[in-house]
């Protein structure tokens, strides 16, 4: 005869508490990231909304008589490749 193996139940139970928590704890974060997107349909951003990944320098002072004022517009809809470095 085969000596009985101890149950597992404790294991798993304690292993689903804790994939548990962390899911918890990945939504608290994604909600920390995007909290003001909920105003986002009246075009209302709140300025801790925004990743920081995102932001970009203050521009330097631009004369406009003096210097040329170029607008470029660059849409991507998909890219393929590493990451580029902020």
């Amino acid at each position: 005869e085969e000596p009985c193996q101890p149950s597992q139940f404790e294991e798993e139970l304690a292993l689903m508490e804790e994939m548990e928590a962390e899911h918890r704890l990945q939504e608290q974060e994604e909600e920390l990231v995007q909290p003001g997107l909920d105003g986002a349909a009246d075009g209302q951003f709140s300025p801790m909304a925004i990743d920081a990944r995102w932001l970009r320098p203050t521009p330097p002072p631009l004369d406009p008589q003096t210097e040329p004022l170029i607008f470029q517009q660059l849409e991507i809809d998909h890219y393929v490749g590493p990451a580029q470095p902020l």
